[in-house]
């Protein structure tokens, strides 16, 4: 089996279609562009035979899910940072009817780029460590201005 060979971009293999119409040699697109001539010649008979320069769709593995589902996945998601992916999976397999696992809801999630979920909350704070903090942002802020009025929930005299 040989190396496998490079596929041109679409706007790439369209540029050379477009010169090639409006009757520039292959040579001088092939300068012009840096391509290969017989890359320029393989591009414009794709183009004599089908009409268009765009390449094939390449074979591979169908997703299991459209972009409706997945769009449904992600609201899922979002309304509940917390939620597991196996939740996710089961409840979008009981509504839509697709058997659809953990790691689709995952891939489909980072796609969205939803990294990662959302911080633990903030830390228990004991009632003697609430008053010390209190203290503290009070006895900072009694030259400055107050943004709201509360430090920690609590109105600042």
């Amino acid at each position: 089996m040989g190396p496998i060979r490079k596929e041109y971009f679409y706007d790439l293999r369209c540029r050379v279609v477009q010169k090639w119409r409006a009757k520039v040699s292959t040579r001088t697109i092939s300068k012009e562009l840096l391509i290969p001539p017989w890359s320029i010649r393989t591009i414009i008979d794709f183009y004599k035979a089908n009409g268009h320069c765009k390449p094939a769709p390449r074979p591979g593995r169908t997703p299991l899910t459209d972009a409706r589902q997945d769009r449904r996945i992600v609201r899922t998601v979002e309304a509940n940072r917390f939620v597991s992916a196996s939740v996710v999976a089961a409840q979008v397999t009981s509504d839509v009817g697709v058997k659809v696992s953990p790691e689709v809801v995952r891939a489909r999630v980072r796609a969205a780029g939803l990294h990662g979920r959302s911080a633990r909350e903030k830390s228990y704070m004991s009632p003697k460590h609430r008053r010390q903090r209190l203290r503290y942002e009070v006895s900072g802020l009694a030259g400055r201005e107050v943004g709201d009025g509360t430090v920690l929930g609590r109105s600042v005299g």
